[in-house]
Formats: C-alpha cells, structure tokens, sequence
C-alpha cells in the first residue's frame, strides 16, 4: 500500500543484536573458527526425519488436538469391538447431522439480532470460520467430556471458557494460513533444520542468533511476530454458551426419541 504513494519505496530488513553482554555468554562471541565442534541434534536423525515431525505438529496445532494411540490397543479386535466401534461412527456421523441443524438456526437467529439491536453481538464470531468446523469442535468436547473421569467434575464456567478459546485457537490458526504467516513459518523452520543438523553451522552460529539471521534473510513477506489479538473474555464465555447450547439441544432431542421408542 505504501508504494502507491512511494512507488521506490523498499522495506529495511530487521536487525538484531549479535553480541552477548553477559559473562557466562561471552564465549559466544567467539568468531576465530577455533571454537569446539557443537552438535545438538543425534548422528542419527536426519533433517528429513526432523521436516516430517514438523509437519506432523503444525497439523496436530491445525486440528487442535493429538490422537495418542491406545496402550490397550488389541491388534486383533473382537466382533463385538468392531461391531461397537462401527456403532459409534453411525452415532457420530446423526450427532453431525443434528449439531448442524441446531447451529445454523442458532446462527440464523443471532443475525437477526444483529440487524435488529445495537450494541455487541456475537454473530460475527459464529460465522468466522466454516459451520462445519464449530461441529467439529462440539464433537470434541462430546469424546472429550466422555472420557473425563467420574469422579471430577469441572466448573460451567471452566468448560465455556476452555470451549470459547477452541474456536479463537482455530480462528488464529485459520487466519495464519489465509494471510501466509503458517507458511512462512514453516518454510523458515525448514532452514532451521537444516541449520540444526550441520555440526559446522551450530558451532559457529547459537540458535537464537541463527533464526533471526533468518528472520533478517527471508524478512519479505508477512511477519511472523506480530502479536496474536486474543478475543474478549465475555466473547469467550458468549460464543460457547452458544455451544453448549447446541450441545444441550441434541441431548434433548435424542431423550425424546428414546422416551418415544420405550412408549412405542
């Protein structure tokens, strides 16, 4: 935007401080090449090893959650494992159906507000992201309030709050990727590894100094370190109130339809 009214104009890359003033750190400041050789990183791991655990965790950061493999886990399930694990697919796919419903008529309903009062209104935080991810994130707190033990049990105000900061967390991860800083970020840490695991590279630069040599190298672009804008708290509690009252609504709606078949 600003070379429309400087057309020449040319960003100045960032500097950074590449000395240590602290007397435990001045052998860091060492630049004769005589410094012992320093490695941190196993012979044995290699820097595609290190790229592929990298992409695993930006996509555990993406989904918000880590699946952790069972230490129970049979390698040859029972039928009627099968058959339970088959039953609950089917549950999950109708309590997706359902959770959609209910959100888009409470998502319908906090637009009309919207147009209709002034004031603050929630409507802007319901519809950030797609419908299908704020399904996804109350079929998460379904499994995850499922394995929470009997015998404690959180605050409502504990479970809005933690509810509420799911969806800015997704929000925040999202809005990276649209404006290209998870990008960046990754393309950056794919140099940083490659850094990592050169003996001559981690002897003659410490890491910190390193990465912002390449913040400075590759500073084109979106930054990486501007500061995250966290939603309000009362937006927090607001959104997933909304939640848990979906959440609420599917329970009802599947009490009813257990009352009526024990009727029928």
């Amino acid at each position: 935007a600003i070379q429309q009214v400087r057309p020449h104009f040319q960003p100045t890359p960032p500097s950074y401080p590449e000395g240590y003033d602290c007397k435990l750190l001045e052998t860091l400041n060492d630049k004769s090449g005589n410094q012992a050789v320093y490695s941190p990183c196993s012979k044995t791991l290699t820097c595609a090893e290190l790229k592929e655990w990298k992409t695993h965790q930006i996509q555990w950061e993406s989904e918000g959650q880590v699946t952790v493999k069972s230490i129970d886990r049979q390698e040859n399930p029972s039928e009627h494992t099968i058959y339970l694990r088959e039953k609950l697919k089917e549950c999950e796919q109708e309590w997706k159906e359902v959770l959609n419903k209910v959100f888009e008529q409470n998502l319908q309903a906090q637009r009309n507000q919207a147009q209709s009062q002034r004031g603050m209104s929630l409507y802007p935080y319901l519809c950030v992201l797609d419908p299908s991810c704020y399904v996804e994130i109350m079929l998460q707190e379904i499994r995850r309030l499922a394995e929470t033990s009997e015998t404690f049990s959180p605050s409502v105000h504990y479970l809005h709050r933690n509810l509420g900061a799911k969806v800015m967390n997704l929000y925040t991860t999202w809005i990276k990727k649209e404006n290209g800083v998870a990008d960046k970020v990754s393309a950056l840490y794919d140099k940083y590894l490659e850094y990592y695991v050169n003996p001559h590279l981690t002897t003659t630069f410490p890491p910190r100094r390193f990465w912002q040599k390449l913040k400075t190298v590759y500073f084109h672009g979106p930054t990486i370190d501007s500061e995250e804008v966290c939603w309000p708290h009362h937006v927090l509690l607001g959104v997933s109130n909304i939640l848990y009252t979906v959440l609420w609504a599917l329970l009802y709606s599947f009490l009813c339809s257990e009352i009526h078949i024990k009727v029928m």
